[in-house]
């Protein structure tokens, strides 16, 4: 059995097509689409799809919040063209620099503010994609009311690549942030950690991220990571609510983090999902 590895790499959506008909019609090799990079790699032999080339923004109608890039774009750059315009896509996915939009909606990689945000799911309108035979299909459409139709869009989504080869998407946005608040609370034993969990489930306050480490993976005792976005005013109000109402369960401590310590943190919730260190979280 061959253990050769091809890559692909085409620069436009019609060569990507071409190539995946030339081998449907010819070799039938096992085609895997790898993104970026940036997960782990496939254990099987066969042809790694890289897609990093197919990364034009094909419209940016930013009046209307909802943008159209090809799936080969990495999040980082599509990030900086959304926040020319103060808008972003509210999912943090890891590693942002290798990851690409194709490969994050095809692993539904949400990242931790999920919690608030939401998954791909709730931001893809419109797709576009290519099967395994070379044949081109598109869903949805590029305005935010399009509702005809099967919802092959939430297919796809979180599909691996077992589908079809994501080539375009659309995706509704949202404003910027102006601020984000952290807080953070030390537990332990696991029943605080339970009464921390079902306050929160009645809170007042509407988190956006919410994480819970382990003693292994915090180093020192259970952690819960509270987080919101908004105006300062709406991150103020609700860090110090939330602050308030989990006194009652009486953690080891309550912090709400400096804006230095919030970024940090919130960053290493992000990437910790995809490569834990194996010295703990902080």
């Amino acid at each position: 059995m061959s253990t050769s590895i091809e890559s692909w790499q085409p620069e436009s959506v019609e060569e990507l097509r071409q190539l995946l008909e030339s081998n449907f019609q010819g070799p039938k090799a096992k085609v895997l689409p790898v993104g970026g990079g940036s997960s782990l790699p496939p254990v099987d032999c066969g042809v790694h799809l890289q897609s990093g080339q197919l990364n034009a923004v094909v419209d940016y109608p930013h009046r209307d919040m909802t943008i159209t890039v090809e799936a080969g774009i990495r999040m980082s750059a599509l990030a900086e063209v959304l926040a020319e315009q103060g808008q972003r896509i509210p999912i943090d996915v890891p590693q942002q620099s290798r990851a690409t939009l194709g490969g994050a909606i095809a692993c539904n990689a949400s990242g931790s503010t999920r919690y608030g945000h939401g998954t791909f799911r709730d931001y893809v309108i419109g797709i576009s994609a290519i099967d395994g035979q070379g044949r081109a299909f598109s869903a949805g459409g590029r305005v935010v009311k399009n509702v005809a139709g099967y919802d092959l869009c939430k297919l796809l989504v979180g599909s691996e690549g077992a589908l079809a080869v994501i080539s375009q998407v659309t995706l509704r946005l949202k404003p910027l942030a102006a601020s984000r608040r952290l807080v953070r609370a030390d537990i332990d034993s696991v029943d605080v950690l339970d009464a921390v969990l079902e306050m929160l489930n009645t809170s007042k306050t509407r988190p956006v991220l919410l994480d819970v480490l382990n003693p292994v993976a915090s180093g020192s005792c259970y952690q819960v990571f509270v987080g919101y976005d908004g105006t300062e005013a709406e991150t103020s109000w609700q860090a110090n609510q939330v602050l308030e109402e989990l006194k009652a369960a009486e953690p080891q401590s309550l912090v709400i983090e400096n804006e230095e310590d919030t970024d940090r943190l919130w960053s290493r919730l992000n990437t910790f999902q995809a490569a834990p260190p194996a010295d703990g979280f902080v």
